[in-house]
């Protein structure tokens, strides 16, 4: 019985090399990380329809389980949620442009299903990605010398970018280590983790900071018993050494930034909130105050803006925060639950947990493919999560352009693999990477 089980069509390379650019340029390029996904999604346009001519080549299919539900329903509901707040609300449509990128993600799922991109070419975007970062960070830190790091764009969301493709980086060194050219692999990845991550220090962006403890704890423990002794010991140092450097240079502001943490903190124990540290806690506090009077269905984005001053008014904190009119509460959650709710909370938390769960299950994966990209995918919504603990990252587009088609590359290549396997076990198709 002749069984296709290669995706050989042409369509594969097209998409390997959309997912190759996708993760390449967004932090080299100006707007860069939109290319990618909107490639994809015309493709998606084309090649799904049941007629179009241009699918008419085999194409390769798996079959959609409940896991690929469960990951678009997640996407689907948040979508939900946001449009709810538009009309619950009367706030204007075009706010639904950016949740309906998450709705936009799932035809990229299913032609990324239909056509999987190659692993090797994925990992090459990610290393790029990184590297590229870390060489426009040092130009326009050091060699510029410019305060803050923001490549092409604000230095906060290139800091945190940044920092999760070093992330990636490392995630990616256990399929590196069972290649051919296993040297070459494990010094590209190592490189690029220190230069995502370097360029993150070098933006200033401290909330990117804050979870990077645990982070790596999540990467110590999957590949514990995978890497030598040696050979953690030799990534550990060459981290920890690059991270010292450059905290420890002068020029950096790497110190300056740290140091004006405490800072910040003695002066909002003192009374003094006009600082970026106690603007947030001012708005932490009043996002709490919102949720704790409508928890349901929360006060909207422009009444929250209203609610702002008058918790103000009456309480007397939050100076800061009308002084800079800050509209978000610069935390993920609290931000959602102010506006949308208990009801965007769990729509939030689907988004997270849901992708989270599905790449959690295969973290400890005796084949290394899948353990990269299973790790890989997991460290996505726990970057952001860490991200967002000091900012609403889903209201800017260099995001919501990253996180949901992130995870759908990830997750398609993670179906693949495992789809490769069984019939590697089965005899129909050899083994490949």
């Amino acid at each position: 019985m002749a069984v296709r089980a290669e995706p050989t069509c042409r369509w594969r390379w097209v998409t390997t090399l959309i997912v190759f650019l996708m993760f390449a340029i967004n932090l080299s390029f100006p707007g860069g990380y939109s290319l990618g996904p909107t490639l994809l999604l015309l493709l998606s346009v084309v090649l799904l329809l049941p007629r179009s001519w241009l699918s008419s080549a085999t194409p390769f299919k798996l079959r959609i389980n409940a896991h690929d539900r469960w990951l678009m329903a997640a996407f689907g509901a948040y979508f939900c949620a946001l449009a709810a707040e538009i009309l619950w609300f009367h706030l204007k449509s075009r706010e639904l442009d950016k949740p309906a990128r998450f709705l936009l993600a799932i035809p990229v799922l299913l032609i990324l299903l239909r056509y999987p991109p190659r692993v090797t070419w994925l990992w090459r975007g990610v290393i790029l990605s990184a590297v590229s970062a870390g060489v426009i960070a040092v130009y326009q830190k050091i060699w510029l010398g410019m305060d803050r790091a923001e490549g092409f764009l604000y230095p906060i969301q290139f800091g945190d970018l940044s920092m999760l493709m070093g992330v990636l980086c490392l995630a990616g060194i256990a399929w590196g280590q069972e290649q051919k050219r296993r040297a070459y692999w494990i010094t590209a990845f190592a490189l690029g983790a220190a230069m995502g991550i370097g360029a993150s220090l070098l933006s200033g962006s401290r909330g990117g900071w804050i979870g990077a403890p645990l982070i790596f704890l999540m990467l110590i423990r999957n590949y514990s018993n995978f890497l030598s002794r040696t050979q953690w010991i030799g990534l550990i140092t060459g981290i920890f050494m690059c991270g010292a450097a450059v905290v420890a240079i002068p020029e950096t502001g790497v110190a300056r930034r740290i140091h004006q943490i405490y800072i910040d903190i003695h002066d909002y124990r003192q009374g003094e909130n006009n600082t970026s540290l106690g603007a947030r806690f001012d708005l932490w506090r009043m996002a709490n105050y919102m949720y704790g009077h409508r928890p349901i269905f929360g006060y909207g984005s422009y009444q929250f803006v209203e609610m702002r001053n008058e918790i103000h008014e009456k309480f007397g904190y939050g100076q800061g925060v009308i002084e800079q009119d800050l509209q978000s509460a610069h935390n993920e959650i609290l931000d959602a639950a102010a506006k949308r709710g208990s009801i965007g909370v769990l729509a939030l938390l689907g988004v997270y947990l849901v992708p989270l769960a599905l790449f959690s299950r295969y973290r400890k994966s005796r084949d290394m493919t899948t353990r990269s990209l299973a790790l890989g995918g997991a460290m996505i919504p726990v970057c952001f999560m860490d991200f967002g603990m000091s900012q609403v990252l889903f209201t800017h587009n260099d995001a919501v352009m990253v996180y949901p088609y992130a995870i759908a590359v990830f997750w398609a290549c993670l179906r693949y693999r495992q789809a490769q396997l069984r019939w590697t076990n089965s005899g129909f198709l050899p083994s490949s990477k």
